[in-house]
């Protein structure tokens, strides 16, 4: 248990000055074109396409999203004339019940 107590004093110590820059976090999110929720599209386009072909599919939008100037609906589009239903990219699909166990936690272990 002392081992449990050194970690936990530690991560306190690490995340004390710890700032949130929500708008510099969205920015970054958004270099990737959209890939950042590659997972999420890779389940769907599972369902329709099969797992082999969502594969490739993905990969081709990929690619295409490298290469600069596309996003992941347009490049999807382009590859295989797909729209994806809203919520499959959405932030709230990504995040789940993240916020709410984050600050669950918080709650337990604020400091008075």
């Amino acid at each position: 248990m002392q081992n449990l107590g050194g970690a936990v004093s530690l991560a306190s110590d690490l995340l004390s000055g710890l700032e949130v820059d929500s708008a510099r976090m969205a920015r970054n999110l958004d270099l990737t074109g959209g890939l950042i929720h590659s997972e999420a599209v890779m389940m769907h386009l599972s369902e329709q396409l099969g797992h082999l072909r969502a594969h490739d599919v993905l990969h081709e939008v990929a690619l295409r999203i490298a290469e600069g100037g596309r996003d992941l609906d347009p490049a999807l589009q382009e590859v295989a004339g797909i729209t994806l239903p809203p919520g499959v990219i959405g932030t709230a699909a990504q995040i789940g019940t993240a916020q709410e166990m984050i600050d669950r936690v918080l709650r337990r272990n604020a400091r008075p």
